[in-house]
């Protein structure tokens, strides 16, 4: 198979790369990191850093720290002269019961968009579970991605995609032998987006960026499809 070194998804969705927030690291890696992703083509980085409600328990506190971070991010690329990556403020947002009534929630959407990415917690889900999500979507009307939903397992995934959800998935999963499931859901219309879950906590976090290059030309005839859904998710484009 040919593998391009220029991906056609031009948005990953899904990283990590704000030191000292929810990872280790420096902001040397994460320009590290940025510079490889433009080389490979990658136009636009959705920041996701970790919201946990048992932890993070003031919205207004937490996006006030990651925008901080988000505008030293910026800083540090400028000196380093680094231009043409732009950068999509949002957040990884854990599922609890409940969490419907925390205030401030739809302030972790990526910013502009009514969008917001959620990590599902450890199986067994629960009927309350899925109320949660149900009430997100239907009474505070947000627009639901569920994050690498190739982490979940087939039939646990295969309940959210049914019952309507977008799914986004990290590229590695995509890159393993085992990735049969994942494409057939991809066929099918159900992912909206695909992201590196890149962490920066070592020098080397720039290397595994390959997985994001090997996945986009895995997809094939699929990255545009893609591509024009995820620019719609964070505000790209108002088309349907």
């Amino acid at each position: 198979m040919f593998m391009s070194n220029k991906v056609t998804i031009k948005t990953d969705f899904h990283t990590h790369l704000l030191p000292d927030l929810d990872c280790s690291g420096n902001p040397d890696n994460a320009v590290a990191l940025i510079k490889k992703m433009k080389e490979a083509g990658i136009e636009n980085v959705v920041l996701t850093p970790h919201f946990y409600p048992q932890r993070n328990n003031n919205v207004s506190d937490f996006i006030n720290a990651r925008n901080v971070k988000i505008e030293a991010l910026k800083d540090k690329l400028k000196s380093e002269g680094v231009n043409g990556v732009a950068l999509f403020p949002a957040a990884e947002v854990l599922l609890c019961q409940g969490l419907q009534n925390m205030e401030g929630l739809e302030l972790l959407c990526i910013e502009g968009t009514k969008n917001i990415l959620i990590e599902m917690p450890n199986l067994p889900w629960s009927d309350s579970l899925f109320e949660t999500l149900y009430e997100i979507k239907t009474v505070l009307g947000l627009d639901i991605v569920i994050a690498h939903a190739d982490r979940y397992g087939k039939k646990e995934s295969e309940k959210l995609i049914k019952k309507g959800y977008k799914i986004q998935l990290n590229a590695d999963s995509l890159c393993s032998i085992f990735n049969g499931s994942l494409i057939g859901w991809v066929k099918s219309g159900y992912v909206y987006a695909l992201g590196s879950d890149r962490h920066i906590h070592s020098d080397n976090a720039c290397v595994f960026y390959k997985d994001f290059i090997k996945a986009d030309s895995i997809l094939s005839k699929y990255t545009d499809e893609i591509d024009s859904r995820t620019s719609r998710l964070i505000g790209l484009s108002l088309s349907t």
